[in-house]
């Protein structure tokens, strides 16, 4: 019961972690429309190289690149027995929502919205992030043979 408090409120951080993402947003105020396709750039380069680094090859470390073809990350790692891989994926994911953040921002910005409703708003996309995290978790302690698959799936994600 413990393990599942922990991973709920390291899931919770991660979602916090979207919330940063708008900060470049709300701190550049009018010049963001100017560096818009930077910002974009460089939140769609962070998000694939998490996902890549931080699910994709993991995944093909514990199955076969078909088992992995085949197939919610938090959880899965930290049901892994690989030391420290779920908080490195956790931190993976924290870093992949800090641009995810800015890429929600951005039109939100341009629409007229506060900055704390940008941040509520990127908050709130990764909010089932915790509870997802539970239940992966939950799953892959009954089926082993799930981990591959669903590190493949969560990068897919």
């Amino acid at each position: 019961m413990t393990e599942l408090l922990v991973l709920f409120a390291l899931g919770s951080l991660t979602a916090l972690a979207c919330g940063l993402g708008t900060i470049p947003v709300f701190a550049l105020g009018r010049r963001v429309e100017g560096l818009r396709p930077l910002l974009w750039g460089l939140a769609a380069g962070l998000m694939t190289f998490a996902s890549v680094v931080g699910l994709l090859l993991p995944a093909l470390d514990e199955g076969s690149p078909v088992a992995v073809g085949g197939g919610l990350a938090a959880g899965i790692a930290y049901a892994s027995d690989r030391a420290g891989l779920g908080v490195f994926v956790i931190l993976a994911i924290a870093l992949q929502n800090i641009p995810e953040g800015t890429s929600v921002a951005i039109p939100m910005r341009e629409a007229g919205f506060t900055a704390a409703q940008q941040f509520w708003a990127a908050v709130a996309t990764s909010a089932p992030q915790p509870v997802g995290a539970v239940i992966a978790f939950a799953l892959v302690e009954l089926v082993d043979g799930l981990l591959p698959a669903s590190f493949a799936f969560a990068r897919n994600a």
